[in-house]
């Protein structure tokens, strides 16, 4: 696994961020109760993938075929850089990640506050023993009334790491994987509203 020393999350929200320009999705403003609503349905994603009863840790590609990306890590590069989607629990767990740095890095200096995560992989427990109660603690960070949007950001990033190291799986691969593909897609992909 990737240690947190190799990691910053803050170059990464400035890489997420960069994709969604160049693809089209800060052609309007995304207040905070829309980015909030769809970090929640990739958590939602997560769960129906959990619910699926499918391996955690492995990424699914168009082929069908499960593959291990701490194994498997230069094909799946490969494959998503070739427009192949990945797809799986782990992936559904990089959206989140990746929806969150993409707010974070439009309003890094911003209203919502400042966004730097570069304590949140010291502060990352160890894991959970039951996945579904770990997505309905993230989706809760995002509703805590006593959060600002940055700590809440903050807080869902944590329990993501957690759910990463309860299910075996690096998630800095996994947004990396995720994020190559992402490159990939066309302007406003599926023609969605910014």
């Amino acid at each position: 696994m990737t240690t947190p020393k190799t990691i910053n999350l803050n170059d990464w929200r400035d890489a997420c961020y960069k994709n969604a320009v160049d693809h089209g999705w800060w052609e309007a403003d995304r207040k905070w109760y829309e980015a909030r609503v769809l970090i929640m349905s990739e958590l939602a994603e997560a769960l129906e993938e959990f619910r699926a009863g499918h391996n955690l840790a492995l990424v699914k590609v168009p082929t069908k075929h499960w593959l291990d990306p701490a194994v498997n890590f230069d094909e799946l590069i490969k494959r998503a850089r070739d427009s192949q989607k990945p797809e799986g629990f782990a992936v559904e767990i990089a959206d989140v990640v990746i929806r969150i740095l993409d707010f974070a890095g439009k309003h890094a200096e911003g209203s919502y506050g400042r966004y730097d995560f570069s304590d949140v992989l010291s502060d990352a427990p160890a894991g959970y023993r039951d996945t579904a109660q770990a997505i309905d603690e993230a989706c809760a960070c995002l509703y805590d009334s006593d959060h600002e949007a940055h700590e809440s950001c903050r807080q869902v990033l944590i329990h993501c790491f957690s759910i990463a190291a309860f299910a075996g799986f690096d998630l800095m691969k996994v947004v990396e994987i995720k994020h190559e593909y992402n490159k990939t897609r066309p302007y406003r992909h599926g023609g969605k509203k910014a």
